[in-house]
């Protein structure tokens, strides 16, 4: 997260272009480098991650360009964020305290809600509202939480 964080600021710093580039390309190179070889995780830095968002064990967690996920969401190991097929569509919305299992699939157009639980290996393409507890494939509402009861 850290050399995400450092990468990314570097990607929206303004400033003189060419200094800036030369700089992206540094860093980028090594962050690839690490995070890719060491780490077997791909996070770019063009994916938008918010505030306190915990990647536990990151070990083969794959996030597409373009995905945004909210503050304080948790992803566990094996964890894929992406876009469904080739083009640009566009690319799944993670709300605020997000908790993701162990080889979750997350893909296509989609937008989870706040407070979401989703569980190990489901795989989710569609969209659900706040609240919701997700498992199985493809992934199923099998229950609703209540984000005061649980939070507070």
């Amino acid at each position: 997260m850290f050399l995400y964080r450092v990468g990314r600021q570097i990607y929206l710093s303004k400033g003189n272009k060419g200094w800036r580039k030369r700089r992206l390309l540094v860093v980028g190179g090594l962050k690839w480098w690490v995070v890719n070889h060491t780490l077997n995780c791909e996070v770019p830095i063009s994916c938008e991650i918010g505030a306190g968002t915990i990647i536990d064990h990151p070990d083969g967690i794959i996030i597409g360009p373009g995905v945004v996920i909210g503050k304080n969401c948790r992803l566990r190991h094996q964890v894929t964020i992406g876009i469904k097929g080739r083009g640009n569509p566009k690319a799944p919305i993670l709300g605020d305290h997000v908790d993701i299992g162990a080889g979750a699939k997350l893909i296509g157009p989609i937008t989870i809600g706040d407070y979401t639980k989703i569980g190990v290996n489901a795989v989710v393409n569609k969209s659900f509202d706040s609240g919701a507890v997700l498992v199985g494939i493809p992934a199923k509402n099998i229950n609703q939480i209540n984000e005061k009861s649980i939070f507070n």
